[in-house]
């Protein structure tokens, strides 16, 4: 390992000596290789040392009370590696030591074994004041106390210290449930939350945001969040019915992480007036109507679904300011799934909807309205009544889009348009490929109101199906510079290149 100390002092030799000389004087040690200490490393009261563990192991050896290392100063800890306190002996890994002891951990993986008698150890512990603040890293202690506690995280019973918990993994202990005698009701920070992560054997991670696990966390969180914001976490493992959840309006930013599955009958039961983000990995399921959004809205990733086919809209972007943004979604919407006007960008992922006039009423996958300005990149879009329409002078730009209208079944010709400009809607396109069962596979039209103008392309790529075409049925012509290429491929027979 390299040790850097503080002026004043000799360059060290690299040798375990050195290494407990940088902790008696302060400095920094980045190690090299594995440790193993034979006495409990002592950070002198007064001093600052700082450990970058970079992949190594410092395990304590010793048979004597102690553990690995003991501070009275200052100690922070970085990277990756492991800190092992040992066991056969009353020891721990870290134990912050008195009033100026002060421990930041930032990572690396912490345990403990049993002690001389095979009974349980603390792996952190805190001590007269002494202060230790983890944001991450991984905890366990070997064995539980007669009372099944693993004390994993634990303060002095007379004399405490305090432990604060940002981050990090907890193996068979909730740092949320403070230490064994109740001394300290929660180690985790204020405005964050342990979730458990995984069973077998049971983990606790903590993360910042309320977590939501239960239908009783729902509208008492959600409350507050709506009034407050903040971040709220529904993990993995939670399966909830929001059922009798009153619907609830975003007034502050506010970050929603949905890694669980939730399932909810009441349209709307979002609207943001402010900033919100949903992001996870999870699944939303509601007849229709997941967010109005009335103010900046971004969608990161997870499955979101609706399951009415005669009206509604997954995510609606309500007024000429909102701003909505979908990057990496699965969307599968029973009617319209994303519509509105103001900004929209849907980027990667999917998007698709499965209306059709089968049911008696039907929709496009994406609308664009009222002058929306609306781009699609990277993304694909199915539809079976449509797939792509702009309306009332929108204009939707198509970057590498994959768009697709079929036929909802072999018995049904429902299939509409892959493109569909109307009302001085105009679609741009720059590349990627469009396809409908329906000839043409894109189409300018009035919406079918004579009054109405006509919608228009502006074509400078892309391979299509047929040749996208005008209201009166011709050719539509591709931007100056830009024709028509036969491709000689049965899917896709036209394609638009620069001359």
């Amino acid at each position: 390992f390299d040790i850097d100390i503080d002026p004043g002092f000799g360059e060290p030799d690299h040798n375990l000596s050195q290494l407990l000389f940088a902790a008696e004087n302060g400095g920094t040690v980045e190690l090299e290789e594995d440790v193993e200490l034979p006495q409990t490393l002592k950070v002198r009261a007064g001093k600052k040392m700082t450990i970058n563990l970079a992949g190594h192991t410092i395990k304590y050896v010793g048979t004597s009370v102690g553990g690995a290392i003991d501070v009275y100063g200052e100690l922070e800890i970085n990277g990756d590696g492991v800190i092992d306190g040992g066991a056969n002996a009353t020891v721990t890994a870290i134990a912050a030591m008195g009033p100026d002891a002060k421990v930041t951990i930032n990572g690396g993986s912490y345990k403990v074994g049993a002690d001389e008698n095979g009974a349980w150890n603390d792996c952190i512990y805190a001590y007269n004041g002494g202060e230790i603040t983890i944001y991450g890293g991984h905890f366990e202690s070997a064995v539980a106390s007669p009372s099944g506690i693993y004390t994993v995280l634990n303060v002095n019973n007379s004399k405490p210290g305090t432990i604060t918990v940002y981050g990090g993994e907890f193996v068979n202990y909730d740092p949320a449930t403070g230490d064994d005698a109740g001394t300290v009701k929660s180690f985790v920070a204020e405005g964050y939350s342990s979730i458990k992560a995984s069973e077998d054997p049971a983990v606790w991670e903590v993360i910042r945001g309320l977590a939501i696990t239960t239908e009783e966390d729902v509208a008492a969180v959600m409350a507050e969040i709506a009034q407050k914001g903040g971040e709220v976490v529904i993990p993995e493992s939670a399966t909830l019915n929001l059922e009798g959840i009153e619907p609830f309006t975003i007034q502050h930013p506010t970050v929603i992480t949905i890694d669980g599955t939730v399932e909810n009958k009441t349209e709307w039961m979002i609207t943001n007036d402010s900033e919100l983000t949903l992001r996870g990995k999870g699944t939303y399921t509601c007849p229709k109507g997941i967010v109005r959004n009335n103010g900046v809205l971004t969608i990161e990733g997870g499955t979101w679904e609706t399951t009415r086919n005669d009206s509604g809209t997954a995510f609606y972007n309500n007024s000429a300011d909102a701003v909505l943004t979908l990057k990496g979604v699965d969307l599968n919407a029973a009617f319209f799934a994303v519509a509105g006007l103001g900004t929209i960008t849907i980027e990667d992922g999917s998007v698709s909807s499965t209306s059709s006039n089968k049911y008696g009423s039907w929709a496009y996958a994406i609308r664009a309205e009222s002058g929306c300005r609306m781009t699609l990149k990277d993304v694909t879009v199915e539809g079976v009544q449509g797939a792509v329409a702009a309306i009332d002078g929108s204009h939707v730009v198509c970057d590498n889009a994959s768009v697709f209208a079929r036929n909802s079944d072999a018995s049904h010709q429902d299939a509409f348009y892959a493109l569909y400009a109307a009302s001085e809607g105009v679609i741009e396109v720059l590349s990627g490929s469009y396809y409908s069962d329906r000839t043409p596979c894109a189409l300018a039209s009035n919406d079918d109101v004579p009054e109405n103008p006509l919608g228009g392309f502006i074509l400078k790529g892309g391979r299509f199906s047929s040749q996208p075409r005008s209201a009166s049925n011709q050719p539509w012509t591709p931007e100056q510079g830009y024709v028509y290429r036969q491709t000689g491929d049965a899917t896709y027979p036209y394609e638009i290149v620069a001359e």
